[in-house]
């Protein structure tokens, strides 16, 4: 009797172990729902019958609903434009992707657009209709109204540079297409080609050179116009030396002509033979691009060139001006005429220039040929470009508009003096009818002016 208890307290131990091992072994494993179920052992013998009951933990499978997501039916345009035989990609507001609907797309007129399957849409002839998708699920439709115009083509093109030389590797340059006309065109989109990419290379009109040669650069256009601009690329030639022609050039007396100094470089075969002059002082002596000298006060001072093909060489000319600025006297009993150029010079005070030393100023005078006051001088010069200020010839402060101070002043305006009136040269000076006695003179003298006007730009 004891041995038969003992097997069988042994057997329900082994069961209780194992049960509560998998009770455990489930829990640790995370799973989420746990049931209780009772398990009944019997034990039979000849004369009783022990019944065991074991409650053990069970997991029921988890069920899981899938919840179809909401999205929110709407074309991301209602009605777009289209060029003939241009295509566009129709969207779903949203960023929704057309393939999670059950999608169909239809044209009303596919005369004028047709529509494919996929929502892409294409312009077939000139006109207005509807694209509709309709959502078959839900039996919504959406309306797409598109309106389909003709290309307009340019009818020419024209490069801003017909020819070209680089004179260096990787030297860049940008080519600007003209379509005509301008404002109506349409079709814009521009192909860009270089007959040989060993000597230049081109993208949307940026030129790039890759070496020595010949190329030929072509813009056309979407209906077949071309343009053209012949690249040459070479190694440039620089300058090894430059002299000036004059080392020293004096200036004695007053100065009516400019003088033109000239500048010698070598090799003479330089790619670029460009050279820049200024004057180192502008008191004595003005140098324009040409090399022109003008002298404009006594003293000394150089007139200096200097090479642009990015040596920096240059040279110079001293310059010499002694009594320069003398008032030419002018005998009364001498009559005086010079021919008047019918074509004016380019400027206001280019015009007065010509005038210096030749004609006598003459009280009323009005005649540039025979002589001049200080008012009619005024007058009759910017006569010569339209500008009638005969009106205010006694009264030319009032004329044009008021500049501030001499360092504001550009060469034309006026000078107006007590009693007197004079041109300003742009450089320190004046040019003006000064008195009975005198021709009309160039001077330095600008001191004691009360106003300054300004006439013309």
């Amino acid at each position: 009797m004891k041995i038969f208890w003992q097997e069988k307290n042994k057997k329900i131990g082994i069961i209780l172990f194992s049960v509560v091992a998998v009770t455990v072994s489930v829990c640790i494993m995370g799973m989420v729902n746990i049931r209780k179920v009772v398990i009944t052992e019997k034990q039979h013998n000849a004369d009783y019958t022990i019944t065991q009951s074991t409650e053990i933990a069970s997991e029921i499978p988890k069920k899981t609903k899938l919840i179809a997501p909401k999205y929110s039916f709407q074309l991301d345009q209602r009605e777009i434009a289209l060029k003939k035989g241009s295509s566009h990609d129709v969207k779903l507001a949203g960023g929704v992707k057309k393939s999670l609907l059950n999608l169909t797309w239809k044209s009303d007129n596919p005369k004028i657009v047709t529509v494919d399957k996929n929502g892409k849409i294409k312009g077939i002839a000139k006109g207005k209709t509807t694209v509709l998708c309709i959502d078959n699920d839900t039996n919504t439709t959406l309306k797409l109204t598109v309106t389909v115009s003709e290309p307009i083509y340019p009818d020419s093109i024209t490069l801003d540079k017909e020819s070209y030389l680089m004179t260096s590797l990787k030297q860049p340059l940008k080519l600007t297409a003209t379509l005509n006309p301008e404002k109506n065109v349409t079709e814009k989109k521009l192909t860009w080609q270089t007959d040989d990419e060993s000597v230049a290379i081109v993208k949307d009109g940026l030129v790039k050179s890759v070496g020595e040669g010949n190329a030929v650069i072509t813009c056309t256009t979407e209906n077949g116009l071309s343009a053209y601009c012949y690249i040459t690329v070479e190694t440039p030639i620089k300058v090894t030396d430059i002299y000036s022609y004059y080392e020293e050039y004096e200036f004695i007396g007053p100065q009516v002509e400019d003088v033109q100094l000239t500048a010698v470089i070598s090799p003479d075969n330089a790619t670029n033979q460009t050279v820049r002059w200024h004057s180192t002082d502008t008191n004595v002596a003005l140098v324009d691009e040409e090399g022109n000298i003008t002298i404009v006060g006594d003293g000394e001072c150089d007139a200096v060139c200097t090479t642009t093909d990015g040596t920096y060489l240059s040279s110079s000319c001293h310059i010499i001006a002694e009594g320069t600025m003398l008032p030419q006297r002018h005998d009364p009993t001498v009559s005086v005429y010079i021919p008047v150029d019918p074509v004016p010079a380019d400027t206001v005070i280019h015009e007065a220039f010509r005038y210096v030393g030749k004609i006598p100023y003459i009280w009323g005078g009005t005649d540039l040929a025979s002589g001049v006051d200080c008012s009619g001088f005024i007058c009759s010069i910017y006569e010569r470009f339209g500008i009638n200020l005969w009106g205010i010839r006694t009264d030319l402060y009032l004329a044009g508009e008021e500049v501030a101070s001499i360092e504001e002043a550009k060469e034309g305006d006026i000078l107006c003096y007590p009693g007197h009136v004079a041109l300003y040269d742009g450089h320190g000076g004046r040019v003006h009818a000064y008195d009975e006695g005198y021709m009309v003179m160039r001077d330095s003298n600008i001191g004691g002016y009360y106003t300054i006007r300004r006439v013309m730009e």
